[in-house]
């Protein structure tokens, strides 16, 4: 927690943006995973009258693999960040990312024609 504090303002937000967005995917990837294996259940239940292989044959599915391939790949991501941290690897990453984000904001704030400046009072519709 102290690594995270002692981080600039910018590098935080994009850890809480990156924490969000594994959140997102844990839901995702678990829910497919759930819904997939509820179908190949449901599919070896109905087939088990025509023998314990036959039935695990019926249960599979592409859906059963994706969902297993995504869950296996999102571990190992999710591993691999948390390796970054914890050796502080990561923080080239967070400082790449920063500086990205801080040249789209000079070259948003500059425009095409310079800096944009309001004069005179705005007028609300």
């Amino acid at each position: 927690m102290d690594r995270y504090q002692r981080l600039p303002e910018r590098q935080r937000g994009l850890v809480l943006l990156a924490l969000l967005a594994n959140a997102l995917v844990t839901l995702i990837v678990k829910a497919a995973l759930a819904a997939a294996g509820i179908s190949a259940a449901r599919r070896i239940l109905e087939a088990r009258d025509l023998g314990a292989r036959r039935a695990l044959r019926a249960g599979w599915s592409p859906a059963l693999a994706a969902a297993a391939a995504a869950s296996l790949a999102h571990w190992a991501v999710r591993a691999g960040a948390i390796r970054a941290a914890q050796t502080g690897s990561g923080r080239q990453l967070l400082e790449r990312a920063d500086g990205w984000l801080t040249a789209k904001a000079q070259e948003h704030d500059a425009g095409p024609t310079g800096p944009t400046q309001l004069t005179g009072p705005t007028q609300s519709v």
